[in-house]
């Protein structure tokens, strides 16, 4: 199980929760920074502050308490709800209860953008969470994040093209952080991601962003054209009186 986690500097971190190994792991990049022993745990402590603007280090913070003289322990979340959520599953695993299975609602590969260049990037999309993996067989993913803090959008109806973005509260009119842009074989694997999605959240529909409406298709009533028609009718009679008013002029001039 992984959990999302954040640095002092604000920079995320991934945590482990290796109850078979009865470790708990933080990985940053890709490399482990920390391992701690989860049968040293004693307890686990929460901190929440005021939410954390954005570009500011979250506030909520996480601290494991240690039986040994090792110093305490303490990570960034990025909100009270979350912190309490991780604290929850955290105690659990360190009780030794068994852990929940979790329920993968889909897991494939999509493409991503980093910078100029789009990857192959492997996303498993659980039950409140989505891991980030690198490829389908790296075993700790880049990046986790909560579902019920995100937001998917769609920037073209017509497009393959998946945004990520962070904020299930921002405005829409607003500028909110875009996290990953992923992009769709076509459009029944779009589909698919965006209904697993939906099933995926606690709340599908707020997590589903504003979809782009298709143009509509230029319609012509009815009324209009039977009036289209009766002008035109109209004008062809009008032609057809003119035509035999001139021949019977001329007619008329030559007895």
């Amino acid at each position: 199980m992984f959990l999302p986690a954040f640095a002092d500097d604000g920079s995320p971190l991934v945590l482990q929760v290796d109850s078979q190994c009865g470790a708990l792991r933080l990985w940053h990049r890709g490399q482990i920074s920390a391992e701690l022993p989860m049968a040293d745990v004693v307890s686990f402590v929460e901190s929440h502050g005021p939410p954390a603007t954005r570009g500011k280090a979250p506030s909520a913070q996480l601290c494991a308490l240690f039986g040994s003289r090792r110093e305490p322990f303490v990570m960034r979340v990025d909100s009270a709800a979350h912190c309490t959520a991780s604290v929850a599953i955290l105690r659990s695993a360190c009780a030794g209860e068994p852990e929940a299975t979790e329920l993968v609602f889909l897991a494939g590969a999509l493409r991503m953008e980093g910078g100029l260049l789009w990857s192959r990037a492997w996303l498993v999309l659980m039950s409140g969470r989505l891991y980030v993996h690198d490829a389908d067989t790296s075993r700790v993913p880049r990046h986790v994040y909560w579902l019920d803090d995100l937001r998917l959008t769609q920037p073209a109806l017509e497009s393959f093209i998946l945004e990520l973005r962070a904020g299930r509260d921002v405005d829409e009119s607003e500028s909110d952080e875009l996290l990953h842009r992923f992009a769709a074989s076509g459009m029944a694997e779009k589909q698919r991601w965006v209904s697993a999605f939906e099933a995926a959240a606690v709340d599908g529909q707020r997590l589903l962003g504003r979809t782009p409406t298709a143009p509509e298709p230029l319609r012509t009533s009815r009324t209009s054209v039977e009036s289209v028609a009766s002008d035109s009718d109209s004008a062809a009679v009008a032609a057809a009186a003119h035509q035999a008013a001139a021949a019977a002029s001329a007619a008329a001039q030559a007895l």
